[in-house]
């Protein structure tokens, strides 16, 4: 990103501009990630901020406490570039918390005046809403542009539908392991994924079968040989056939999954096509006995899943840029299928990222 451009600009050939990028990737990583976490304090402290005076006045200070905090460490770090600018932010932050500060010290000096003590009884006036409205707005307005300068943007989508979900499920799992932009706009911090006291619809089914997925994935997906038409073409087709049966289950439970439906005709198909269903809900039963602990308000281990499950997704997409529709349409067919279901599965967890920004 910025860190790595700025920085191995002043490498004299291209070897050592490779060799410090190598060296110094480690140190824009740790930049990064402190820069989102005083992003993040930042952010809410600005937020409640502006709620003052009905606000909570401790809050904001500890959140611009613990921000400044992370930015005075690293400020000297930053690329010559960016630092005044960081500088004049952290002037800006400094002097907000100072007046806050002095202005809760003046409040409380006038409610002893009052023969009104804040102690342990913590005995207040019955009302404070004169003094409190003394309190003048926040003088600067947050930079949204700040986390931009340090933290890689997504990169924009590609131009073939096909790979487009490849390319959304790989920002989905930056934000799960690290905290990414999920759009050019919207930062999703890491600890986000991970909330207690959320109602995510069907936990423990959504686990169970995202486990499932990544099986499939991982014993019928990962290993094809593009080479091999006929070979590729009927796991693909078996791996469909699951898939189809797992969207229709999570379609069971949830408003987010379309069901997928197929006509028949004869009554052999309609017999097979019973006992496939049969064994795919057997299978997730099977799973959400392995991880009924995931059936709680918890979604750290729902996030994991995600995370895992859509890493071995991904395996597919190296595949399908070496498959030519013309010279293999039935393996391309099937690809456009299973790419179909992925999109299902990447809008069920776009559903439910979008309760926990709610709730977070």
């Amino acid at each position: 990103g910025l860190f790595g451009r700025k920085m191995s600009s002043t490498s004299s050939s291209s070897s050592s501009s490779s060799s410090s990028s190598s060296l110094l990737s480690n140190a824009e990583q740790s930049l990064e990630k402190m820069m989102a976490e005083a992003v993040y304090w930042l952010q809410r402290a600005v937020k409640l901020d502006n709620q003052l005076p009905r606000g909570d006045m401790a809050s904001v200070s500890n959140h611009y406490s613990s921000g400044l905090a992370i930015l005075s460490s690293i400020v000297d770090h930053l690329p010559d570039s960016v630092r005044p600018d960081i500088e004049q932010k952290i002037e800006a932050y400094n002097s907000r918390l100072q007046y806050l500060r002095e202005y809760a010290l003046s409040y409380k000096t006038e409610l002893g005046k009052q023969g009104i003590f804040l102690g342990s009884g913590r005995q207040t006036p019955r009302s404070n809403s004169g003094l409190k409205s003394t309190l003048p707005p926040i003088t600067f307005v947050e930079d949204t542009t700040l986390a931009t300068k340090f933290m890689s943007l997504p990169p924009p989508p590609p131009n073939t539908n096909e790979l487009r979900i490849f390319w959304m499920m790989g920002i989905l799992i930056l934000t799960i392991d690290k905290g990414a932009f999920l759009t050019t706009k919207v930062w999703i911090p890491k600890n986000l994924w991970t909330q207690a006291d959320v109602p995510i619809v069907s936990q423990l089914d959504k686990v169970a079968c995202l486990m499932y997925v990544e099986n499939i994935a991982l014993t019928r997906l990962s290993g094809l040989n593009m080479r091999d038409i006929s070979t590729s073409t009927n796991e693909m087709n078996a791996a469909l056939q699951e898939f189809h049966g797992i969207q229709n289950h999570l379609a069971f439970i949830s408003d987010t999954v379309p069901e997928h439906k197929q006509t028949l005709d004869a009554t052999k198909d309609k017999k097979i096509l019973a006992q496939k269903k049969n064994s795919v809900i057997e299978k997730i039963k099977a799973l959400k006995l392995e991880v009924k602990d995931a059936d709680c308000v918890d979604t750290t281990e729902y996030s994991k899943v995600i995370s895992t499950t859509l890493k071995s997704l991904l395996s597919l997409e190296k595949q399908l840029k070496q498959c030519k529709p013309s010279d293999m349409p039935q393996v391309w067919e099937a690809m456009k299928q299973i790419c179909n279901f992925y999109n299902v599965i990447v809008t069920m967890i776009l559903s439910d990222l979008a309760i926990l920004i709610r709730e977070f």
